[in-house]
């Protein structure tokens, strides 16, 4: 068939218009691989435009703001507090670009980049301490053996009290239940005989419920009031008739009271009379001991925890509760820093607040160490306590002016517990 002219030119318009076309479509496939093009690309058909776009974002994810204080025992008698603000602020950039490439494809890439800045500022106050408030005591207690036969359990407490005596204290307390039974097996001299001489000779003890009632042979064995005197404790008190059983004297900066205390504690135990004295005491202590400044610690021992931890030995099945009056007076006397006590055999640490002895006011809570690892049979703990070991082991106690640190220590000298540290104001 014969085609004519202008049909020839339409087709070979035709044909250029497809080739074109596919060479623009080709070159059009390539640049959508290229990322953030900037281009313009038009056909005889339809136009695209590749644009961009930028979005940047600031965030401030966080802030944390941390405060620490602390301090530290420094050579001198003097105490360095440290306190330490930390505030570090945390914030995240974001950077979005998005570049469309076409009426229906683009391509979106996202940075991030995070910024840490921290700001510290450290305060140092340092405070001289007097040395003669600057000392160390420890605490030790329940050392009973299992019958007449066996009074003392000697081995326990002659290792405990030579590796006691080996941290050089100016005192031990000793919190009862040094026997089986004070009149048997021929124990006073049984239980002096296994303590490190150079530590017996300013040991105060108080009576435990295995130590009897037995006045006369207790006043026959300890002379408190001469123990006292032996390594340089100062006014010397006791509740009247009860000389060596209900006492209190200052040493350094520091009120010390023992009481006997015998058996679980109730609405009678302390007595009333002890109690009235005690609270009589501190006041006078609190106004006008400790050379006439006023005592501003005050350390009491006794056997009966006031708040009881282990499930054994039948002391706390039904936890005992303290006299009303005995909570009157720890919320009125600010001195008031800790009481150690024994017969349950573990070594305990617990705060008293109101939710473990009904009644305590906020401002006069207290600690409690119960210090029965002395050599009696050990005790499993219970949850009640902040901190329990059913291990033989001591405490010992540092004072450096209004600062108080306990730390306990089995029968080797070796930390079982961390370094509780109290400040008194």
């Amino acid at each position: 068939m014969r085609i004519s002219r202008p049909v020839i030119y339409l087709l070979l318009g035709v044909v250029v218009l497809v080739a074109s076309a596919s060479i623009l479509s080709y070159n059009l496939g390539r640049s959508s691989t290229i990322s953030e093009v900037e281009v313009v690309t038009t056909t005889s058909v339809s136009t695209v435009s590749t644009t961009k776009t930028v979005t940047t974002s600031l965030t401030q994810s966080s802030t944390t703001i941390t405060t620490s204080t602390t301090t530290a025992i420094i050579a001198g008698n003097a105490t360095a507090t440290t306190t330490t603000t930390t505030i570090t602020i945390t914030s995240t950039t974001t950077t979005t670009t998005t570049a469309k490439i076409s009426n229906t494809t683009s391509i979106t890439k996202t940075s991030t980049i995070t910024t840490t800045t921290t700001y510290t500022t450290t305060t140092t106050l340092s405070t001289t301490i007097p040395a003669a408030s600057t000392f160390r005591f420890v605490v030790l207690g329940d050392s009973r053996g299992n019958d007449s036969s066996k009074p003392v359990n000697t081995a326990v407490l002659s290792k405990l009290a030579n590796t006691a005596n080996r941290f050089n204290p100016a005192f031990a307390l000793f919190t009862g239940d040094l026997c089986i039974g004070l009149s048997q097996g021929g124990c006073p001299g049984v239980w002096k005989s296994a303590v490190d001489s150079r530590l017996l000779a300013k040991t105060i003890p108080v009576r435990g419920n295995h130590d009897g009632s037995n006045d006369a042979l207790w006043l026959s064995t300890f002379n408190i009031a001469s123990i006292v005197s032996s390594f340089g404790g100062t006014r010397y008190n006791y509740r009247p008739g009860q000389d060596s059983i209900d006492f209190s004297f200052d040493y350094g900066n520091s009120h010390f009271i023992g009481l006997s205390v015998i058996d679980d504690l109730s609405s009678t135990r302390p007595s009333a009379q002890q109690l009235n004295w005690l609270d009589a005491d501190l006041t006078e202590a609190e106004k006008s001991g400790c050379g006439g400044t006023g005592c501003t610690l005050t350390f009491i021992e006794w056997h009966a925890p006031v708040y009881c931890v282990s499930p054994n030995g039948g002391h706390c099945s039904t936890p005992p509760v303290p006299p009303a009056q005995w909570t009157k007076i720890t919320n009125a006397h600010p001195s008031i820093v800790a009481i150690f006590q024994g017969h349950e055999h573990v070594l305990s640490y617990a705060h008293i607040n109101s939710s473990r002895v009904s009644g305590v006011s906020s401002n006069r809570e207290y600690e409690e160490f119960i210090m029965g690892g002395g050599g009696a049979p050990l005790y499993n703990c219970g949850p009640r306590a902040d901190w329990c070991s059913s291990k033989y082991g001591f405490a010992t106690v540092d004072v450096f002016g209004p600062i108080v640190i306990v730390q306990v220590y089995d029968l080797n000298g070796q930390p079982l517990s961390p370094a509780w540290i109290f400040r008194n104001n």
